[in-house]
């Protein structure tokens, strides 16, 4: 059956890791894990510490050892002084057990960084202790980020162990290695009470969950001579030297070994979204503490965004900040982190992929006034009575965190991601993407004066147009730098012709009917014989054109994402000449040519043409 199962790299030792029901361990544990899933037999008293490697294994058990015998033991006697806690404390699935939800479960976990850290310093320890070469860092660390790690991938791990604590929350206690290092004592005394042994006030006179915590500190039990000389599992396999169990303890050590680019990698690509999702799955389960979560989750994306590259947001109040090569705002940012780990996309859907200001309004009316023609005519769809990004919604800011509230007759979704910040599940469920793209000189002038419009509407200084103009031909602009936006398109679109549609704004303003009906093949819903003797994809045009939209007393009075802070705005901002080449009002014959230079230059040899 070990021949069935993927292999992956063990981090440079001996043997491969191998994934079994979705995580990676190597044989040794996975026979053992295998062989008793189904002998195992908890009482109700048993008392199970759950950790991933290097997250305070060592520092839990001899906590809750010292503690649960501590009217056996003292600090002068206690078996801690000439056994490792690994010793005293023994692995379930190294003595043909393994971990069940059970009576009691206690869990630690640790910031991914510190673990990751830790988890390659004692590899590395070890290779050289068997005389073998160590794995790199860099390699390790692609390895970890991709789950491939023991018992990894180490955010399914944690996440596992949350979830269960939610559903079990008096038979459960979830542990963060951070906090308990800031306060020991007082995790210490909540660590007494769950196991059912609180310290008396005797106890705490006498300063007993003092003295253990100065026994079972890193410092005290790294000089103890056993774990200086000893070995753990002498004799057997896995038989390691104890003093390579022990090497700094130190909350945030990561500084010394990751860069801010790798640290930014690990806090935000795979953990942020799971983090959230935690406190969402939290509030559902605690209601009283869902303020509490909120502030949480705010510090912790403070401190996230605090790590990248910022620049000019063209005169708004926000930065923008580049993310994974791209320039995005906090909430857009936000949205896109949570999407490309949470968001399910179904076969059926269709995605709306556009820069800003390339006809993204244009292109969803379209598709929408399409897909529903059977259910709407031009007297009663909804774009008479809302704005098409209110008909359409975007992924990032209404379906990243939970996809299940999507209205399911209607598989239309829209998104300025980057192709490259696209979920996975997109791209894995073969949905078909639509994407529309513009001549980047009317990119430009259009989303300066919609800046423009904005900041007016705010009372604040609009950016300068020259200004703007260095800013976007510098690629920092919404999700710039637009030709590195474009091509990831274009490139995934020559990948996957058969479920790409890859639009230019000019070419649809030419002859939309024809495009129209080309899109209506696309989606699956050609129009028949007898609609189009009927006109009906002329109606849609023409219901779905500049004139006819602008002109609606919704997208006149009204009022996008009322009610959301800075995301509120004018539905009239949106509209403003919709024509072709009108970049000619606004830009120098200069800045037109630098423009088609930079063009000419990104593009080049890869087929396309945007001026």
């Amino acid at each position: 059956m070990i021949s069935t199962l993927p292999k992956g790299n063990n981090w440079g030792l001996s043997g491969h890791l191998y994934q079994y029901q979705g995580f990676w361990l190597t044989l040794p544990f996975l026979q053992r894990v295998m062989l008793v899933q189904q002998q195992f037999q908890a009482q109700p008293t048993d008392i199970m510490l759950c950790s991933a490697p290097r997250t305070g294994t060592a520092w839990l058990k001899s906590l809750t050892f010292a503690t649960i015998t501590r009217t056996s033991y003292d600090d002068s006697t206690t078996p801690l002084l000439f056994k490792m806690p690994h010793d005293v404390v023994p692995f379930m699935e190294l003595f043909k057990m393994i971990l069940p939800l059970l009576f009691f479960l206690r869990c630690l976990m640790m910031d991914p960084k510190d673990t990751f850290v830790s988890m390659y310093h004692i590899f590395t320890r070890y290779a050289k202790s068997q005389n073998t070469q160590p794995i790199e860092l860099d390699e390790a660390f692609e390895l970890f980020c991709e789950g491939v790690s023991w018992y990894g991938s180490y955010w399914d791990h944690v996440l596992g162990h949350w979830k269960a604590r939610l559903e079990h929350p008096d038979k459960f206690m979830f542990l963060k290695y951070e906090e308990m290092n800031e306060d020991t004592v007082l995790y210490l005394k909540k660590l007494a009470e769950f196991m059912g042994c609180p310290f008396s006030s005797e106890e705490q006179q006498k300063e007993v969950p003092e003295k253990i915590v100065k026994m079972c500190s890193f410092e005290n039990i790294s000089n103890l001579e056993v774990n200086k000389s000893g070995k753990h599992r002498e004799g057997q396999d896995l038989e390691t030297e104890n003093k390579i169990y022990f090497r700094k303890g130190k909350v945030g050590d990561w500084k010394n070994d990751l860069t801010p680019e790798m640290s930014t990698h690990l806090y935000i690509k795979p953990l942020f979204p799971y983090y959230l999702h935690s406190l969402i799955m939290e509030s559902h389960f605690d209601s009283h503490v869902e303020q509490d979560n909120e502030d949480e989750f705010q510090k912790s994306f403070k401190e996230i965004i605090s790590t990248l590259p910022k620049g000019n947001s063209w005169g708004l109040p926000d930065h923008l900040y580049q993310y994974q090569g791209f320039w995005l705002t906090p909430p857009f940012l936000q949205g896109v982190m949570l999407a490309q780990q949470q968001f399910e996309a179904q076969p059926t859907d269709i995605i709306l992929c556009s820069a800003p200001r390339t006809g993204t309004a244009w292109l969803k009316s379209l598709t929408f006034a399409t897909i529903t023609r059977t259910s709407y005519d031009d007297s009663t769809t909804p774009l008479l009575f809302k704005m098409p990004h209110d008909v359409v919604p975007f992924m990032e800011l209404d379906h990243a965190h939970f996809s299940a509230n999507r209205h399911l007759g209607i598989p239309l979704l829209a998104t300025h991601a980057p192709y490259s910040f696209l979920p996975t599940s997109i791209i894995d469920s073969g949905c078909k993407i639509i994407y529309i793209c513009r001549d980047p000189k009317d990119t430009f002038v259009s989303m300066y004066h919609i800046f423009t419009r904005y900041a007016k509407s705010q009372n604040t200084q609009p950016i300068e147009l020259d200004e703007a103009f260095e800013l976007f031909c510098e690629g920092v602009s919404w999700y710039g730098p637009y030709w590195d936006y474009v091509m990831g398109y274009w490139k995934a679109r020559l990948e996957h012709p058969d479920k790409f549609m890859f639009l230019k704004c000019e070419e649809m303003n030419e002859d939309t009917v024809l495009y129209l009906q080309n899109l209506a093949k696309f989606l699956g819903s050609p129009f028949s014989s007898e609609e189009q003797q009927k006109g009906v994809p002329e109606k849609i045009v023409k219901m779905c054109s500049f004139e006819n939209l602008s002109n609606l007393e919704v997208n006149k009075s009204g009022k996008h994402r009322e009610g959301q802070g800075n995301l509120g705005i004018e539905n009239k901002i949106y509209f403003r000449k919709g024509k072709v080449e009108d970049w000619k009002n606004d830009l120098t014959p200069k800045m037109a040519t630098r423009l088609d230079q930079i063009t000419q230059q990104k593009l080049s040899s890869s087929g396309l043409s945007l001026n």
